[in-house]
């Protein structure tokens, strides 16, 4: 009998040191693993850090560059519209890519009165474009479209101020919007509607006049 229990003693005190052994392998094993883990979680992050860092490098140069072209391209004259400008025809609205020659707009004569003219030719080129903000709206437009002000007068859109009222349209009659800024947008495929002699049509819910037809 005691020869049994020493035997259950010695085989416990052997169980208990394996088990030790064990437990410390696992803990090495799990220690090295977690320790593993971090160093990829670190590497993963610190990989997204410099692609972050690239694309907001990159996209710094896309911009400077844009800029630098910006400041050299020659201003559109008189003025021109990028694509998804709508303009205002009898049947409603169309973008400006969209109309043809012959086609049909509404234009506005000096009274305020909506009229029609027919698209003796469109105009397309590229060009530098800016927003003017105001109370009522943002149009997009190149910086030498001239643009109705309240007065009666045309003034390109490049040199309007804050304060100076444009016209815009509301479906029905004129009302006066307030410029509050112009800037820089970019530089985009621009179009521009012929309609014979300069008259005023609607773009973007804005009072603007259109291209003179090219001298002979």
């Amino acid at each position: 009998m005691k020869l049994f229990a020493s035997f259950r003693a010695a085989r416990l005190q052997v169980s208990l040191r394996e088990l030790f052994v064990v437990v410390l392998v696992a803990a090495a094993f799990c220690g090295g693993w977690a320790f593993a883990q971090r160093r990829a979680e670190k590497a993963i992050q610190a990989a997204q850090e410099a692609a972050d860092l690239a694309r907001r490098q990159e996209e710094e140069a896309r911009k400077q560059l844009e800029a630098e072209w910006y400041s050299r391209t020659i201003p559109c004259h008189p003025g021109c519209f990028p694509a998804g400008t709508r303009v205002l025809v009898p049947q409603g609205t169309m973008p400006i890519e969209g109309i043809r020659e012959g086609d049909l707009v509404v234009t506005i004569g000096a009274d305020g009165h909506a009229s029609t003219a027919q698209v003796v030719s469109v105009f397309v080129t590229r060009n530098r474009l800016l927003n003017v903000r105001t109370d009522s709206g943002t149009l997009e437009t190149t910086e030498t479209q001239p643009i109705c002000l309240d007065t009666g007068e045309m003034k390109a859109a490049g040199k309007l101020k804050a304060g100076e009222r444009i016209w815009r349209w509301d479906g029905t009659a004129r009302k006066a919007a307030t410029v509050r800024d112009v800037t820089p947008s970019k530089i985009a495929q621009v179009f521009n509607l012929v309609l014979g002699d300069p008259t005023i049509f609607i773009a973007g819910d804005f009072l603007v006049r259109s291209k003179p037809p090219a001298a002979d």
